[in-house]
């Protein structure tokens, strides 16, 4: 299916409707041009293609839907394009789907190219039963031979930034560092009060271990914490059990590495140089960026991954030897901040670049094709 809409539109319908669908029809069947398209492509022909192919197009018509269509008279209006094309064809279905007080336009309203929307019947999405209206608008694309995922199936993933605009970025980043700081400080508290310091062992290879052990429960816990922030952020009550889990356990393994890291210089007995500090807490990092860079959406495991590895090469040499808890959890802090502020970057930087192509997804003019 493929959604069209109106960039200039108030709220963010379309993004909750290209979230719901997509996890009930699977994204991969789900056409939205700031998710699907991507960068390098040639947008005119990839969205003249998917609307060709789409079995159903959804036309999320707002209050001021019809006023910007003629607004645009002169103009390239490309989401009226996108809609004429779809009207053209007799195996895609036209549902125009009417959000927040929206009526449907009237044809006077119209430019002559969509003289024949007000012709298909809508569904309106009401605000105070919106679960409900979804479900129904579900039950519309079953009839047209959508397939829903079955309950417990395969799931899929809402690819969405949220639309955040940049003071919503902003503050999730701020939610981010003091999570990871509150974090940092009680795993600090815990280690150090239920278990015993490398100093007191009798043996080195036990103070290794000890040692080895206390950094990978801190940030065993860091990394449990980032990721039910995030599943609950992002994904919703189904997501947050596994979610949780997977933090843990990557959380575990980036300490138990940057850990055994750090310790070989003990462990072979040999002096390898100012080097084993930074790329010890780099690889914890990195681990812990690629955590927080998958929970994000859309995920970009790979980009925290190197944002996580550079925070910590960054973070050791600025904080290379900490002297309490707090100094432990402003490292913990800033890794995750850095890591968070790179994919806010680059989320604001993705937006900027589909912000500027024509409002709407587009569609070349009719004598193009």
């Amino acid at each position: 299916m493929f959604i069209s809409y109106r960039r200039d539109e108030p709220g963010n319908y379309a993004r909750q409707i290209y979230r719901w669908v997509s996890e009930n029809f699977g994204a991969e069947n789900v056409f939205i041009d700031v998710v699907t398209l991507k960068p390098g492509t040639d947008w005119v022909e990839e969205i003249t293609t998917s609307v060709q192919e789409s079995r159903v197009l959804l036309v999320v018509i707002g209050p001021q839907w019809a006023g910007l269509a003629k607004a645009d008279e002169g103009e390239q209006d490309w989401v009226a394009l996108e809609v004429q094309l779809a009207l053209k064809r007799p195996d895609t279905s036209v549902i125009p789907v009417l959000v927040g007080k929206a009526e449907m336009p009237k044809p006077s309203e119209l430019p002559a190219s969509l003289q024949k929307l007000p012709g298909r019947t809508a569904h309106r999405l009401h605000d105070d039963f919106w679960e409900p209206s979804l479900d129904q608008l579900g039950q519309a694309l079953e009839s047209r031979g959508m397939q829903r995922l079955r309950p417990g199936g395969p799931s899929t993933e809402p690819i969405v930034d949220e639309g955040r605009d940049g003071a919503s970025l902003a503050a999730l980043v701020l939610q981010g560092v003091a999570l990871a700081f509150a974090a940092g400080l009680l795993a600090n508290w815990l280690v150090t009060e239920l278990m015993p310091s490398p100093a007191d062992q009798d043996t080195e290879a036990a103070s290794i271990a000890v040692a080895v052990a206390r950094r990978t429960v801190t940030w065993a816990i860091v990394g449990t914490a980032l990721a039910l922030w995030l599943a609950l952020s992002y994904r919703g009550d189904r997501h947050v059990p596994p979610r949780t889990i997977f933090g843990l356990l990557l959380g575990a393994l980036a300490g138990a590495i940057g850990g055994g890291i750090d310790a070989l210089p003990d462990i072979t007995n040999q002096d390898l140089g100012s080097w084993v500090d930074p790329v010890a807490l780099g690889a914890t990092g990195a681990l812990v960026g690629a955590l927080v860079g998958g929970g994000w959406q859309p995920p970009h495991a790979a980009y925290g991954m190197a944002a996580g590895g550079a925070a910590g090469v960054l973070v050791q040499l600025v904080f290379s030897h900490p002297a309490n808890p707090g100094e432990n959890a402003v490292r913990v802090a800033l890794i995750a901040g850095l890591v968070l502020v790179a994919l806010a970057a680059l989320a604001t930087a993705r937006e900027a670049a589909v912000r500027g192509r024509p409002a709407g997804a587009n569609l070349p003019p009719p004598h193009a094709h």
